[in-house]
């Protein structure tokens, strides 16, 4: 496990930086369908994070990988 002060000293060296990209993450983003590799159709199960382009299953308001803000309206599954 790393220690606090390895931690703190890494974010040193992006300070300022830290706080845009945080920011930044708070404006949701929509997430895409995962593209089956086989059969090159999209698969509603699985969605794409568009940040880190990271696979997760479900409908989460954050993407569990890198925390960005997701948006679902006008989704497949949007009920409004």
């Amino acid at each position: 496990m790393r220690d606090l002060k390895d931690i703190y000293l890494e974010m040193k060296k992006y300070e300022g930086q830290i706080e845009y990209v945080l920011i930044e993450r708070l404006i949701p983003a929509k997430a895409m369908p995962e593209i089956n590799s086989l059969t090159g159709k999209k698969e509603y199960n699985y969605w794409v994070c568009p940040n880190c382009n990271q696979t997760f299953a479900g409908m989460f308001d954050y993407c569990y990988h890198c925390g960005q803000a997701l948006d679902w309206k006008n989704s497949v599954y949007d009920k409004e």
